[in-house]
C-alpha cells in the first residue's frame, strides 16, 4: 500500500491530487442532494389540448379508457407503470412508448393532442431525472 502512495505522489502533482479531491466531493454532494427530498409520484395527469382530463393513480391498476379527438385511447395502470395500450391515433407510436413511471415519465399521442405525464404535489428542488 505504501509502495502504491509512492507511485503516486510521484506521478502526479499537488494540482491534479487537488483536483480529483475537489472533483471527489463534488460528486458526493450532488449524489447526497439528489437523495434528499425526493420522493415519488402517487399520480400521472392525462391532458388534452392542454387542459386535465383524466387522474391516473399508480396504485390503482385496471385499464382505462379516455376519450380523445381522434376516437378512444386505451390506457392501462398495472405494476406501478401506466402505459397506453390502444389508440385511435394513425400511426401508434404512443403505444410503443416507454410506460411512465413514478419517477418520471411523459407520453404523447401527438394526433389525439394527448399528453400523460407524472404530476408531483410540491415541488422538489431537482431539475429533472433520468433513468
Amino acid at each position: 500500500m505504501r509502495e502504491w502512495l509512492r507511485t503516486v505522489r510521484s506521478l502526479t502533482t499537488l494540482a491534479d491530487r487537488l483536483v480529483f479531491a475537489t472533483i471527489l466531493l463534488l460528486s458526493a454532494g450532488a449524489a447526497f442532494a439528489a437523495r434528499s427530498g425526493f420522493e415519488p409520484a402517487r399520480e400521472a395527469v392525462v391532458t388534452i389540448d392542454r387542459k386535465p382530463v383524466f387522474s391516473l393513480r399508480f396504485d390503482q391498476e385496471g385499464e382505462y379508457t379516455i376519450p380523445a379527438p381522434l376516437g378512444p385511447v386505451v390506457v392501462q395502470v398495472h405494476g406501478g407503470k401506466i402505459r397506453v395500450v390502444r389508440s385511435s391515433c394513425p400511426d401508434k407510436v404512443c403505444v410503443y412508448e416507454r410506460p411512465v413511471t413514478p419517477l418520471g415519465g411523459v407520453i404523447v399521442c401527438a394526433p389525439n393532442r394527448l399528453v400523460i405525464q407524472v404530476h408531483r404535489g410540491s415541488v422538489s428542488s431537482l431539475d429533472c431525472v433520468t433513468q
